[in-house]
């Protein structure tokens, strides 16, 4: 299982550097738990993702499966303008400036879903279909001896999740994490 993980946090790292050249849709669903394990509430948010002037930006198109109202659509392309605006109008060397810093970023970003894969230990479930192609359902729990390598990864351990993994490509196909413990991130 530490193999396979290993793989798939590769091919999401792969992933991620080519999204960058995609418009694409992001559908978040974000579920708080009571004391009794049931779901209280559910936050579903859907994004179109979208590169402007070299800076992907999520822009909100739907809440709980719903069109936007035209006030909040209205606020949201107003963000966006500014977006637009404030990059319209840089120089080029402001411009390398924050695309290095993004880049720095991403590279951070990417050392932090090896530290997912390293500091749990997983577990094969099954099999599932997941939008109709064959997945193995893989629970993963912290693993209570794990040092973090990265500054940003000390909160993983309060985290377990349960992953679906397509057979065919080896890609994440769907993944549901849940908080054991407070985690304070940002």
């Amino acid at each position: 299982m530490h193999d396979l993980t290993r793989v798939v946090a590769q091919n999401y790292r792969d992933n991620y550097k080519k999204q960058r050249n995609y418009t694409y849709i992001e559908r978040d669903v974000e579920k708080s738990i009571g004391g009794n394990g049931q779901a209280k509430s559910t936050e579903i948010k859907t994004y179109e993702i979208v590169e402007i002037y070299g800076e992907q930006v999520r822009r909100l198109i739907e809440k709980d499966d719903k069109p936007l109202d035209a006030k909040e659509a209205a606020k949201e392309e107003e963000r966006i303008q500014e977006i637009v605006d404030k990059h319209k109008n840089e120089s080029e060397e402001d411009r390398k400036k924050r695309l290095e810093k993004e880049a720095k970023r991403r590279e951070e970003s990417s050392k932090f879903v090896t530290e997912v894969a390293d500091s749990h230990d997983f577990r094969l479930i099954g099999t599932e279909l997941v939008d109709g192609r064959e997945a193995w359902v893989i629970d993963g729990e912290p693993r209570p001896s794990y040092e973090p390598q990265d500054n940003e990864a000390k909160f993983v351990s309060k985290f377990r999740g349960r992953l679906w993994i397509d057979k065919d490509d080896l890609q994440l196909a769907k993944m549901d994490i849940e908080a054991v413990d407070t985690a304070s991130v940002g």
